[in-house]
């Protein structure tokens, strides 16, 4: 009875560890980006992707095409300052 006891234990400690390596993988899975480009008060602002503002622009988003200006309404997500730097190029005047 109570070698089952520590198999019970056992399994309950595996089972949570591997839970919690699953949330760890699903979080990387999904944070594959580093930067967000969105519009703010009728300009592009560079985020960081824990929210905090990394550089404000001064590209106006009305000057871009409806498609981007669509989506930066939600959000542009850029893997690094390379992919933020060119798309800022290609929009700049």
């Amino acid at each position: 009875l109570i070698f089952i006891g520590f198999l019970m234990v056992g399994y309950k400690i595996s089972y949570n560890k591997a839970l919690e390596r699953n949330d760890y993988m699903e979080q990387e899975i999904h944070s594959d980006y580093s930067y967000v480009l969105k519009e703010k008060e009728g300009y592009i602002t560079v985020y960081q992707q824990d929210g905090q503002v990394y550089e404000y622009t001064s590209i106006l988003s009305s000057d871009l095409p409806q498609s981007i200006q669509k989506e930066l309404k939600t959000g542009i997500e850029a893997e690094n300052l390379a992919e933020v730097y060119g798309f800022l190029e290609n929009y700049s005047s």
